[in-house]
């Protein structure tokens, strides 16, 4: 995989390699973790189900355990704390607001990240095809996924307007595939439209959500790896959900940027339609996600080592290696 490229740091490629390698070896204990909170997470979902344990008491086991799991990925999510993050605190306090949340899906952890991060409760909009059948059908009825038919977008609208009158738990939505999905001649045309100077990297958003008009949370994430070069899925090679996952675990050290943007609503003389607000929505999403930092550039950039570093990494690499050769010798 792709190293990117540190441009204040050049002495840290030693660094770097051995921090590649250790990555690796973490593997199998990272993986042997996960699975086990993983299959608590399973045990929680089939309790509920049954009609075993609350809701409340399962959702929070639930999110605890994901905490746990992205953790151990080397996911650490950082958000932006200004007044647009304390406006959202301040909304959710009030169960009595409703909104949807619409997000920038860009790799394997980023809805993982927005359960434990956010206040709420959220769900989503998901396939009857694809998750309404056992035993995915038991995640869906604990999540209380709003679940539409792909082959009827007819009863779409009016079932998402129903989820979300009656269901507290906010929906959450992402643009569709969670790509751009864009060629390059489609690229140059958005920037002309967008008046930006550069790629945009949100996608298209269905229109069923915004047919409503309800008032909108934007959030936008940008990951950023240490050793790997992209973090986010790759809309020019479409790859999927296992390469994302991968490069997460090999890289042990992300860093997920969250920006809370302004609540949206809809205003019938700036917007006209569910159209322009659509559009409205998504551009002020692509401006605000090009100002977080970028997934090509390494979050080891800014550091600055000295002396002390240096001697407690080698004071620790000795004490490890004494400590396996002790265990070792008592071993045999």
């Amino acid at each position: 995989m792709k190293t990117p490229i540190i441009k204040n740091n050049q002495n840290l490629s030693g660094f770097l390699c051995c921090h590649k390698l250790l990555a690796y070896c973490l593997i199998p204990i990272k993986l042997g973790i996960c699975s086990v909170f993983f299959a608590i997470n399973l045990i929680i979902v089939f309790l509920y189900n049954k009609g075993i344990i609350s809701y409340d008491i399962c959702y929070t086991i639930f999110k605890l355990n994901m905490d746990i799991i992205i953790t151990c990925f080397g996911l650490t999510v950082k958000i932006i704390k200004d007044k647009e993050y304390e406006a959202y605190k301040k909304l959710s306090k009030d169960k009595s607001n409703k909104y949807l949340i619409a997000f920038t899906h860009r790799n394997f952890c980023d809805l993982f990240a927005l359960l434990t991060i956010l206040q709420e409760k959220i769900t989503a909009i998901g396939f009857k095809e694809l998750l309404g059948k056992f035993p995915i059908s038991y995640l869906s009825n604990f999540f209380n996924l709003c679940l539409i038919e792909r082959n009827k977008p007819s009863g779409t609208v009016k079932k998402i307007l129903e989820h979300y009158e009656q269901n507290t738990n906010k929906i959450c939505i992402a643009p569709d595939g969670s790509y751009t999905n864009m060629n390059e001649e489609e690229k140059k045309q958005e920037m002309e439209k967008l008046n930006i100077p550069y790629e945009p990297k949100v996608g298209y958003f269905k229109s069923g959500a915004f047919v409503n008009k309800t008032p909108i949370l934007p959030i936008v994430l940008s990951s950023v790896g240490s050793t790997i070069y992209d973090t986010d899925w790759n809309d020019s090679k479409n790859t999927n959900s296992l390469t994302s996952l991968k490069k997460l675990l090999i890289d042990g050290n992300v860093e997920l940027h969250m920006k809370f943007l302004e609540l949206q609503k809809f205003d019938e003389e700036k917007h006209k339609n569910y159209q322009g607000y659509r559009d409205d929505v998504r551009e002020k999403m692509v401006k605000e996600h090009y100002k977080l930092p970028k997934p090509t550039v390494s979050n080891l950039e800014n550091i600055q080592q000295n002396s002390e570093d240096c001697i407690n990494f080698d004071v620790a690499a000795f004490g490890s290696a004494t400590i396996i050769s002790y265990l070792l010798k008592r071993w045999d």
